[in-house]
């Protein structure tokens, strides 16, 4: 690294690696929190208006060069260590995320703000989501279908009457005083904040999709809202309590005639047609044949599964995996990948998982319970490059991938 180019990193080791970027990562936690305290002073001193910027939303984006997702987590988080210190130190030491300040805005008071930054410490979004949900929980929403507009080229997001309430707007002086006076941040979903696409400024505010919909529970009879997507949007889940969760998608007519036939079709145990039972028993039929095809899952299997290595002189053609050692596999396993990193850290995908065999099948590796365990796609083809070199990995993935292209 002579050059200067810090990221020229190819003659560093891995033990370097991972020292130096867990040091870059508390040195960074450490700029952070004093960046969101110099916000939050610059903001009580009113610097931002002396400066020429409408608001300091206004002045982060124009001045300060922040991307909008930027200027508005660090500005909410700033407001809220404003009002409970503790979050400063928290976000210095890494226990707490922006994102999981943000989530927790609305929930934060005088009585329980200790007790909660402390149950959040160390989660991710969506296990701060789920805690949310559990300790302020929400009714259900209704179910439905509705059919929905060709999308336009170009997305924003447009608010009449009734929304240029302060506390709609992160870049507005005044702070929430309670859970009730600032839109609920816990409804965003990852990314939502951070792609411009599918964000607008409403007076200087950023407002998402699920803060649009939530804001209609109490909004004002003058209060109007259009959303409008470049793309079609992903699939969003939400904990509404501790066991209920809401479900958006958007599906095709097809998907829509499919739901309609298999609705009709358990009309008699489901008079109702709710939309969620139709679902979850569409989902148990395909989970029980999928299961059956990849892992030969049955109630009343006909062998016991082989247990030994089985080394074996390698044949020409690859053999099937017996039935028996795919379903004693799948249970072993729990149907979620087993690579263990030597830290005792286990993956924890259930995607995309891949049979792997511990003795290589082309160095004389059986198709034994012993010598096969479930790896996703990238941890075995990690053991795979140990085992054979990533060269003929590369190999084989196009051979294979040539192969797919001309069926």
């Amino acid at each position: 690294m002579k050059d200067g180019a810090f990221w020229r990193l190819g003659t560093v080791s891995d033990t370097q690696l991972r020292d130096a970027l867990g040091e870059l990562l508390a040195s960074g936690s450490r700029t952070e929190a004093r960046i969101i305290a110099h916000l939050a002073e610059l903001e009580t001193h009113k610097i931002h208006l002396e400066d020429g910027s409408e608001s300091l939303y206004a002045y982060c984006i124009h001045v300060l060069r922040l991307s909008n997702s930027e200027a508005f987590y660090r500005i909410t988080a700033a407001r809220i260590a404003r009002r409970f210190p503790e979050v400063f130190t928290l976000v210095e030491q890494r226990q707490l995320h922006l994102t999981a300040v943000c989530l927790l805005r609305d929930y934060l008071t005088p009585e329980n703000h200790e007790e909660l930054l402390r149950a959040a410490a160390h989660k991710t979004k969506w296990q701060i989501q789920e805690l949310l949900a559990k300790r302020f929980p929400r009714p259900d929403v209704e179910s439905r279908i509705r059919k929905l507009p060709h999308p336009r080229a170009v997305s924003h997001l447009v608010a009449a009457h009734g929304s240029d309430d302060a506390t709609t707007q992160p870049d507005s002086a005044a702070e929430p005083s309670s859970r009730e006076s600032a839109l609920p941040m816990h409804l965003a979903r990852a990314g939502e904040l951070a792609q411009p696409a599918e964000l607008a400024p409403i007076g200087g505010a950023n407002v998402t999709w699920a803060q649009a919909s939530r804001l209609g529970s109490r909004a004002t009879p003058t209060t109007h809202l259009l959303v409008e997507r470049r793309t079609a949007a992903p699939p969003q889940i939400e904990p509404l309590s501790e066991s209920r969760y809401r479900i958006q998608l958007n599906a095709s007519g097809a998907f829509k005639g499919k739901l309609d036939r298999m609705r009709a079709l358990i009309s008699h145990s489901n008079p109702t047609g709710d939309l969620a039972i139709v679902i979850e028993r569409a989902l148990e039929i395909a989970i029980e044949q999928v299961e059956k095809q990849r892992f030969a899952k049955t109630d009343q299997p006909r062998c016991g599964a082989q247990s030994g290595v089985e080394k074996r002189p390698r044949p020409t053609t690859r053999k099937h995996v017996p039935n028996a050692v795919r379903r004693e596999i799948a249970l072993r396993d729990e149907l979620r990948c087993s690579y263990l990193a030597s830290n005792g850290q286990r993956c924890t995908a259930r995607a995309f998982l891949q049979i792997h065999h511990e003795h290589p099948w082309a160095r004389g590796g059986g198709e034994t319970v012993s010598n096969l365990r479930l790896l996703c796609g990238p941890h075995n083809r990690l053991i795979a490059r140990r085992d054979f070199g990533s060269e003929h990995v590369a190999t084989q993935m196009q051979k294979r991938l040539a192969r797919t292209r001309q069926k």
